[in-house]
């Protein structure tokens, strides 16, 4: 009752709490950054049994983010469509459903799902393989895991096979804790730096900044994210422009000198990104809106980047934006700025790997920008 009422007073009325996304939820409870795999894209269709050509990556994908602490979650999404052989076995449409746990036991990759109960204490469960009171749990199972035999509980276990055939989305929210430093950045596309997607020539004219890497191995988190439409009393996917950003790669110093030449490393895609691969270098974030936006326009967007450093001041520039960069506590390279071009440089000792992770579509962009 009192979160409720809380969320609430934040968004403005209670109407607008019906109106959110899961992965808005994920961020509102746990402050981190959320993303979600669409398993009915072509991309996504291809990590999940029975069909897919690497029908391990989902499974080893969650495992991982697991060890890591991620917060887990899933669903049935549909649109009205009928889906007997889904809601015949217990699992609700439209739901939202936390992953609690999950592993390799006796060979069979189980998952620990729970969904929340309904208001008279009691909920709908799973009731296929591994159910409660299935048969295929043994004594030696049951101790191990904990099994609980209550069928109204709440929570269950199901196989990864089952789990990819009567769920859709998968949601997740890569929790920051104090080992990483936050950096963001307020700034705006207006005028001449409203320049639209790659369709239009004037792309180039997008807000840039420039990331230098002294350190290999370094780990980047990048989020840009535009304020809050609940709050303006539009749904939680009501924005009036996508927006996006893509990475660039400079080339090392070579005999040509053509070291601001730089190319798109960040594929076209939702979620979490492959970025730079730790090393070292210079990296141009460029941010954008999938459209042009109006010189007038009043829809805002923000960016914000986690760093030990303070926030430039904002850029001059009427869509609002924040980027954010998130990098494990470190030595970190000056903080410098020319012309509408930001430069910062975030490096770190403690990791092995690069991710970039975006909230929106990045687009594929030329392989020279100015």
């Amino acid at each position: 009752m009192i979160v409720e009422k809380a969320f609430a007073k934040y968004l403005g009325c209670y109407d607008r709490m019906a109106a959110s996304t899961v992965t808005q939820g994920l961020e509102d409870l746990t402050g981190g950054i959320g993303y979600k795999f669409d398993l009915e894209k072509p991309k996504y269709a291809d990590w999940i049994l029975p069909k897919g050509s690497i029908p391990e990556k989902l499974w080893q994908e969650m495992m991982e983010k697991m060890k890591t602490n991620h917060v887990i979650g899933c669903q049935n999404s549909t649109k009205g469509q009928p889906r007997p052989q889904t809601t015949g076995k217990g699992i609700l449409l439209n739901r939202a459903y936390a992953v609690v746990t999950g592993g390799e036991f006796e060979q069979n990759c189980l998952m620990k799902l729970r969904i929340p109960l309904n208001y008279d204490g009691h909920a709908i469960e799973w009731t296929g393989k591994w159910s409660d009171g299935s048969s295929q749990w043994n004594s030696r199972l049951r101790q191990y895991l904990a099994y609980s035999g209550k069928s109204d509980d709440g929570t269950f276990w199901m196989a990864y096979a089952d789990f990819c055939r009567h769920f859709n989305k998968v949601y997740m929210c890569r929790m920051l804790d104090d080992l990483w430093t936050r950096f963001a950045v307020k700034s705006r596309w207006m005028d001449v730096t409203a320049g639209g997607c790659t369709d239009f020539i004037s792309w180039r004219n997008n807000n840039q900044w420039l990331l230098k890497i002294h350190r290999p191995a370094t780990k980047l988190v990048i989020k840009l994210c535009v304020p809050d439409a609940r709050k303006a009393g539009g749904n939680g996917r009501g924005y009036a422009n996508a927006i996006g950003f893509s990475i660039l790669k400079g080339n090392a110093p070579n005999a040509a000198k053509d070291e601001l030449r730089r190319k798109l490393i960040l594929d076209e895609g939702d979620g979490v990104t492959e970025g730079p691969n730790g090393e070292v270098g210079d990296y141009l974030f460029q941010t954008g809106t999938m459209g042009r936006v109006s010189d007038t326009a009043d829809s805002q967007r923000t960016a914000h980047a986690s760093s030990s450093h303070p926030a430039p001041p904002s850029l001059p520039l009427a869509t609002r934006a924040s980027s954010s960069c998130c990098c494990p506590a470190s030595s970190r390279a000056p903080t410098s700025r020319s012309g509408s071009t930001a430069s910062s440089g975030c490096s770190c000792r403690r990791t092995s790997s690069s991710r970039a992770s975006c909230a929106a579509r990045a687009r594929r962009s030329r392989s020279r920008a100015t």
